[in-house]
């Protein structure tokens, strides 16, 4: 079953966590359809929790999303800023453009790139695992 296919308290029991009401709605929040497939900072957590009136000091939520990684239920990114950031497994692009005069971030997926890793990973006897690529790029000049 995928991961976001489970309830917050059954993917908590699941990594056999403690189901206090706070760790499950950070659970709840990242399980939400359309939530997932956003990384989220534990600090827009924190706020979209506190909007919603659902009780968690940002402790907990660092702490509550800090667990579900280390459990594999999120993947953890770092921004242009530092900031780590969490979504579902395989839900936001592991690669991505810098832009070098902007800071803006381009996340991408290509299937052919995934496809040449894996490749040179076996070809060099690995098995291949996941890639992240970092692309730093600035606008061509006519």
């Amino acid at each position: 079953m995928a991961l976001r296919d489970q309830t917050a308290a059954a993917l908590l029991q699941a990594l056999g966590l403690k189901l206090s009401r706070p760790r499950l709605r950070v659970a709840e929040l990242m399980l939400r359809p359309g939530n997932g497939a956003l990384a989220m900072s534990a600090e827009q957590v924190y706020l979209r929790l506190k909007e919603e009136g659902a009780g968690a000091s940002p402790g907990t939520v660092y702490r509550t999303l800090a667990l579900l990684e280390s459990h594999g239920a999120l993947e953890r990114s770092t921004q242009p800023d530092g900031r780590h950031a969490y979504a579902l497994p395989g839900a936001v692009p592991q690669h991505q453009m810098r832009v070098a005069d902007s800071g803006k971030v381009i996340r991408f997926r290509d299937a052919w790139l995934e496809a040449r890793l894996a490749a040179l990973a076996h070809d060099s006897g690995f098995e291949y695992l996941k890639s992240e690529l970092v692309v730093h790029v600035r606008p061509e000049t006519p």
